[in-house]
């Protein structure tokens, strides 16, 4: 039987705002001071939380104990009452989910870890997603934050600490970091990276490239938002009269545009044509449409600072010759065994010359450079001995392993970066050139 004091009651309970990130206690409080649950119903839920927690604690021990570190309680109950906050938000209303509550806080429980699962087989679809088609920059920052991404799924308990997060996401999505946690954030943060993945893809890499250097400079270990430049780029086009994904504008016609103060709804014929143009629909293209409000207010800014220039190619730009490496074939496993094992138990000397001789392309060069047991000497020897070209390939491939959690990766990393401050002006110029131009052809 329905609670008829709660359902009589008026509607700023339904409509006041709550936080994302705490929403289950915002939620209570909110009951309890607009009189939609007394003293005793807030007391009741309180102990129904308890006994819930006990029963995580117990899990958590395996029933070998009753108590855990404060820590550790803490990250329990903040897990429980996410799990509560979820099933709160499933209800069509407030009083509706208040409701169910007062009857049992158990099965709330139960309900949000159910959502919780449902969440995470999505997350996980999503994720599978974006990386079967993801946008092949060499931002840093892009690629850890994705590649970290599908760390939460091995590390992500949801019975026992649902609200956990375990990544650190450094890729700024456009709007913002979800103020969320848990499965909640992932599946926030996700959908952001899936709708910004699915916008870059609609141009080359050459001219995003062009691009995200003109604007940022060296855009490849800066943590930059890969999907405004190229928005206002493209829209930037369509201002100018230029195709959208070549990302080329005419200054005087942009600058004209947004001398008008009232310049939006104009503005907003030309991000339709250029979305008409990238084939844009769905949510991808409302994720478009929501930022351009800010794109307009940079543009002001830039034209203002008398950068505009630096928001869309021109004709003009210098392009970039690029220098396409293939990774070439890959050895048998029983042959690349033998090789490390010989690696392994050779001399410096001899682990030089072994690898040099041995290895005759670029995939294993980087696979036994991963894998080798070599020293900080041992790898400055072998740069050392390799042209400077074939070290430039090397650095474009372990260029973001500053940030990986292999200690080999980073090793290889270190050494390049040695290698490098002590090329003489002339070579380092020569390097860093190299590094700009290679690419290297997809694998498959």
């Amino acid at each position: 039987m329905q609670d008829t004091r709660i359902i009589s009651k008026g509607d700023l309970f339904e409509t006041v705002a709550l936080p994302e990130k705490n929403y289950f206690l915002s939620l209570m409080n909110a009951a309890l001071q607009l009189g939609v649950i007394t003293d005793d119903e807030a007391k009741s839920v309180e102990t129904g939380i308890s006994l819930v927690l006990k029963g995580r604690i117990e899990a958590f021990t395996r029933g070998e104990s009753s108590s855990v570190s404060s820590s550790v309680a803490k990250k329990l109950a903040e897990s429980v009452v996410f799990s509560l906050g979820l099933s709160m938000k499933s209800f069509s209303s407030r009083r509706a989910a208040i409701s169910e509550l007062l009857v049992s806080v158990e099965k709330a429980f139960e309900k949000g870890q159910e959502i919780i699962s449902s969440r995470l087989s999505y997350a996980k679809l999503l994720y599978k997603k974006i990386a079967k088609n993801l946008f092949k920059t060499e931002n840093v920052f892009w690629n850890v934050t994705l590649k970290g991404i599908n760390g939460f799924f091995g590390f992500y308990t949801p019975s026992l600490f649902a609200a956990e997060k375990h990544i650190v996401a450094d890729y700024p999505v456009f709007f913002g970091y979800p103020n969320s946690l848990g499965v909640e954030f992932i599946c926030d943060y996700l959908r952001a990276i899936y709708n910004e993945n699915a916008f870059l893809n609609r141009f080359s890499l050459q001219k995003a490239e062009e691009l995200l250097n003109l604007r940022e400079g060296e855009y490849k270990r800066s943590p930059i938002n890969l999907f405004e430049p190229l928005l206002t780029a493209a829209v930037c086009a369509a201002i100018s009269g230029e195709p959208a994904r070549e990302l080329t504008g005419r200054e005087e016609q942009v600058s004209a545009l947004l001398e008008n103060e009232n310049c939006l709804s104009e503005f907003l014929s030309f991000v339709e044509t250029a979305l008409n143009e990238l084939d844009l629909h769905g949510e991808t293209r409302d994720y478009a449409l929501k930022a351009i409000p800010q794109v307009v207010l940079r543009l002001k800014t830039a034209k203002s600072a008398g950068v505009l220039n630096r928001y869309f190619l021109s004709k003009e730009t210098k392009r970039t010759e690029y220098i396409t490496l293939s990774y070439g074939g890959r050895m048998s496993d029983g042959e690349y065994n033998a090789l490390i094992e010989r690696v392994n138990a050779a001399t410096r000397a001899d682990k030089t010359e072994i690898i040099l001789k041995n290895v005759g392309s670029l995939s294993d060069l980087f696979e036994i450079l991963a894998d080798a047991d070599l020293s900080e000497s041992e790898y400055a020897d072998l740069l050392s001995k390799m042209p400077l070209n074939a070290v430039a390939a090397l650095n474009c491939r372990f260029s973001s392993a500053e940030f990986s959690d292999n200690e080999k990766e980073k090793a290889v990393y270190n050494a390049i970066k040695e290698y490098s401050r002590a090329l003489t002006p002339e070579n380092r110029a020569e390097f860093d050139e190299l590094c700009e131009k290679i690419r290297f052809e997809p694998l498959c």
